[in-house]
């Protein structure tokens, strides 16, 4: 489990003082697993902390989803259509597992923003490393092979790994859940025959 203040020092350390001044602004929330915390298609009023717990970013079109990332304790996450414009969200952001949150209004956000300079410097560092991370992966799912994407998801988040079910994977990888299970089976063989 996290804290606030470890969620603000993965970026920009902020001050005891300030973290304080945030924590009375914050509600907790406990969701259980499988629960929508934000909807797409409605809009959000706040700005979540996940103190533990793991959550999913999922797009549905025409039926299908699209599952887009995963989001564990320590990260924070809403919905910028929501939060820039007040528009409803893009992409519904649900529990995978009993997640414990800390959610803070927009408008309690918009006033530490304007009223403190180490939460400000915190959400731009945050902004440039979320937008990092997109960049990142647009790249090699857009380049990469099934097989070298899913080894890049089990380098870059064995947190996730075997937490998540395989077809949430396969969703965030852009293949089957067939195609998933062979590069499994394949990886698991190779590493057996050292």
């Amino acid at each position: 489990m996290v804290t606030l203040k470890d969620i603000f020092d993965v970026d920009y350390p902020v001050s005891e003082a300030v973290v304080k001044r945030v924590m009375g602004l914050v509600r907790e929330m406990n969701v259980s697993k499988r629960t929508f915390i934000i909807e797409q298609g409605q809009p959000t009023d706040s700005l979540f902390f996940i103190i533990d717990g793991l959550v999913r970013c999922v797009h549905t079109r025409g039926g299908e989803e699209e599952t887009f990332l995963f989001a564990t304790s320590g990260d924070p996450f809403t919905s910028i259509h929501s939060m820039s414009r007040g528009e409803p969200s893009q992409f519904s952001w649900q529990a995978l597992d009993d997640t414990r949150l800390l959610a803070l209004k927009f408008s309690d956000f918009e006033k530490l923003l304007a009223e403190e300079p180490e939460i400000h410097c915190w959400w731009s560092k945050a902004l440039l490393d979320e937008l990092y991370v997109l960049e990142r992966r647009y790249v090699w799912i857009g380049n990469d092979s099934a097989a070298q994407r899913y080894e890049t998801l089990v380098r870059t988040r064995p947190d996730v790994i075997n937490r998540v079910p395989v077809k949430y994977i396969a969703q965030y990888l852009h293949i089957s859940p067939a195609t998933l299970s062979r590069i499994r089976a394949s990886l698991v063989g190779k590493a057996a025959s050292k």
